[in-house]
């Protein structure tokens, strides 16, 4: 019997050491987490033989056994209690251009040395792009869209303003060295080029530089989905996708909170273009769109952690019973094993350990200044899935010793 119990621990050990190795981003969850179940789940593993002819010398030791049992149930809960005070400290770090790379990666030194050339490296103004394409999935390259798409521009650099809380800016005044790339210019010469019927040898919309009067501008990151000339493939009649970009000097006073605040501006009113329109579509993306994305995978995912450990523990209650019933494994009790408690709450307790794990971990790991990231969703689902499995062998353990 004992050599059973040995090689139990063996295998658990080995068990839980492997999927350790699953994720290097949450190892350090992963084995918050592990030393945590071992020691919430260390009195599963350790019925001693009791018989019911015991001599009575052995009543002080079962004693001791039974207060044993009963401070290995109560330490995980009292460590549980204490590292919830870490929730307070939960922040998160979503930047993905940043986190998923190394600090000593080649890239960010790339990165550094061109900052001081801003139209390479764009790192010292905020940019909103506004993509816009026809309900109907058809070609913008026509007079009437292009005129609304233009008119809407207009609205916002003459009357659209932005504030930091301090001082309100026109959007003249906060473009900085993009103000010049105005889209007026890529709209206007669309309009000139659909007005020529695209014939004119001085207006010739090519990708990605167009040429217009001898000069060259370049649409490449203006327009997109294109579809061109049967006669001549390097001319383009068609376009679904339109991008108008917007631009903040971040180097302006308060930067950040004059370009939050454009940005709230920015998505009502396309917003309500969208709605007023017809035939447009409207849609802003952002730096701050893009992280909103992902914290709404988390928010979307989290609810279905309950449904998960529901399942989980359906399952483990299916797939344990017996008939008679009371030889089920997760509510057996044998005559001999004379203990203060019974195996009722075995398959229960199977999620509710990990899960007690997975708050306790979360928290420590708070505390301590660690961030939350938004890729770590898929840990609580894999603790939990490994705590049923681990529950699986602790009940197999439990059933064919002695």
């Amino acid at each position: 019997m004992l050599s059973y119990r040995i090689k139990t621990h063996k295998i658990l050990s080995f068990n839980r050491d492997k999927l350790l190795q699953v994720s290097t981003t949450s190892a350090l969850t992963f084995r918050a987490c592990s030393f945590y179940v071992a020691i919430s789940r260390h009195t599963q593993l350790s019925y001693p033989y009791r018989s019911g002819n015991a001599p009575s010398r052995n009543i002080h030791k079962r004693s001791n056994e039974t207060a044993g049992e009963v401070l290995r149930r109560i330490v995980p809960v009292i460590i549980t209690a204490i590292s919830s005070y870490g929730i307070q400290f939960f922040h998160s770090q979503d930047d993905i251009w940043d986190i998923y790379s190394p600090l000593n990666a080649l890239s960010r030194r790339e990165e550094k040395a061109l900052e001081k050339f801003e139209y390479a490296s764009s790192a010292n103004h905020y940019r909103i792009q506004i993509l816009v394409d026809r309900k109907d999935g058809g070609s913008l390259m026509n007079r009437q869209d292009l005129l609304d798409i233009g008119s809407l521009h207009k609205l916002i650099t003459d009357n659209v303003t932005a504030s930091d809380g301090m001082k309100t800016y026109w959007y003249r005044e906060m473009c900085g060295v993009y103000c010049n790339e105005s889209n007026s210019i890529i709209v206007g010469f669309l309009q000139a080029v659909v007005e020529s019927g695209g014939e004119s040898a001085n207006l010739m919309l090519t990708y990605p530089n167009a040429q217009a009067l001898q000069n060259q501008i370049f649409v490449g990151y203006s327009i997109g989905n294109l579809h061109y000339w049967a006669k001549n493939k390097e001319l383009v009649d068609g376009f679904k996708l339109l991008v108008l970009h917007y631009m903040v000097d971040l180097r302006l006073p308060m930067g950040r909170a004059l370009s939050a605040d454009f940005e709230l501006k920015l998505r009502n009113l396309f917003g309500r273009a969208t709605q007023e329109s017809a035939t447009l579509n409207y849609a802003l993306l952002s730096r701050s769109r893009e992280l909103e994305e992902q914290r709404e995978i988390t928010i979307v995912a989290l609810p279905y952690l309950g449904v998960t450990g529901l399942v989980l523990t359906g399952f483990m209650l299916i797939t344990l019973v017996n008939i008679p019933f009371y030889t089920s494994q997760h509510v057996e009790v044998r005559p001999y094993q004379m203990t203060s408690y019974n195996e009722y709450d075995q398959a229960i307790f199977g999620v509710i350990s990990p899960g007690m794990a997975l708050w306790t971990s979360g928290a420590m790991l708070w505390w301590f200044g660690y961030p939350f990231s938004n890729i770590l969703t898929v840990v609580p689902f894999l603790v939990i899935t490994i705590g049923i499995d681990d529950a699986f062998l602790i009940l197999a353990g439990w059933r064919h010793s002695s």
